[in-house]
């Protein structure tokens, strides 16, 4: 839909006037992601269903919330993210980690050892079964300390 108005506002700009600053394609991609989240993630919406901070990291916000709003969960973590300042990380027992944030810089194998260590053996044993989810908790990454909610599967 972003798309679809940015094509039509390029095409019926007057041809005198102001003039159009181009933009990039990231520039077009990233207004059109802001405008779909705003029309199907008002952070109204988000805050009514996700509550307060301290309760974000509760199963039914982090599994439930893209289904909610029909969103990817990379969208949901992301306006999440926007919201709340909170970075979502997944990690499996294997070690992989996912982090859902364009802002986190790349994890050094320190860091990623220091996450996974958060899950305890009890909370692996669950994974097992199904998602466990933590936090929000401070975590200190190299450039600097955030919120996180980690996410650990089996």
């Amino acid at each position: 839909m972003g798309h679809w108005l940015l094509h039509r506002f390029a095409e019926n700009a007057p041809r005198k006037g102001p003039t159009i600053i181009e933009a990039s394609h990231d520039q077009i991609e990233h207004w059109c992601d802001r405008f779909a989240t705003a029309i199907l993630m008002p952070s109204s919406w988000v805050k009514k269903f996700s509550g307060e901070f301290e309760h974000i990291g509760r199963p039914q916000v982090i599994f439930g919330g893209p289904m909610v709003f029909d969103v990817s969960r990379e969208a949901f973590y992301r306006r999440l993210e926007q919201i709340y300042r909170v970075v979502i990380v997944e990690t499996t027992s294997s070690g992989k980690i996912t982090t859902w944030s364009r802002n986190l810089p790349h994890l050094d194998e320190k860091t990623r050892t220091r996450l996974v260590t958060h899950v305890s053996l009890s909370e692996w044993k669950h994974a097992q079964k199904e998602p466990v989810c933590k936090g929000p908790f401070r975590f200190g990454f190299v450039s600097s300390t955030q919120w996180v909610i980690l996410i650990a599967t089996s």
